[in-house]
């Protein structure tokens, strides 16, 4: 019977070269695999690379959560103010983007639903804007800036498009124009 003492006796007997690097500690080997890297059928067989570990048999460190807080206080205002007066369903246009208001009888009551043309953006919920994934970060950005003032973001929409921001309608009088917004919709949103 041949008897090894050393892994060099096994890398000459198999020609083999052993990774003698340390292992990682236990805290950070994949739970899913067992730090072997490989997803293991219910058969016992190696199907592929681990699904939770992508393969490296080390866990995968989360990105951290970034909070995107909007000051939501003068918005919500203004589609309360809105809906209060007998605006059925309150739209702002501000900046690229157009805020609506979520139903009150749906699964997100009380949000504000974020779009920009026909590509859903997020939404934003007590206080937070919650992007989806196709959002990135610099319209994240723009859609904190200009939810953030509300009144002022609609008059300047006005005054870039010559449109009402509210109601969507162009702008005809000098009153309006000059105000960049109509004053029927300055007096049902609050402006």
């Amino acid at each position: 019977m041949l008897k090894l003492d050393t892994a060099t006796d096994l890398e000459t007997l198999f020609n083999l070269e052993l990774d003698t690097g340390t292992p990682p500690p236990a805290n950070e080997i994949c739970t899913k695999c067992n730090g072997s890297g490989n997803f293991i059928g219910y058969t016992g067989r190696v199907v592929g690379p681990c699904f939770a570990c992508k393969g490296k048999g080390v866990k995968e460190l989360k990105k951290p959560v970034t909070v995107n807080r909007v000051d939501v206080s003068k918005i919500a205002e203004a589609f309360a103010k809105a809906f209060s007066n007998g605006v059925k369903r309150p739209k702002l246009r501000l900046g690229a983007f157009v805020f609506s208001r979520a139903p009150d009888t749906g699964r997100n009551a009380g949000s504000i639903y974020v779009k920009k043309g026909d590509m859903y953006l997020g939404k934003i919920t007590n206080g937070e804007f919650f992007p989806v994934r196709d959002c990135d970060t610099a319209t994240t950005a723009e859609v904190i800036e200009v939810a953030s003032k509300p009144g002022d973001s609609a008059k300047a929409f006005g005054f870039r498009t010559g449109t009402c921001s509210c109601c969507g309608r162009t702008l005809t009088n000098k009153e309006s124009i000059d105000l960049g917004i109509g004053p029927i919709c300055a007096e049902r949103f609050g402006f």
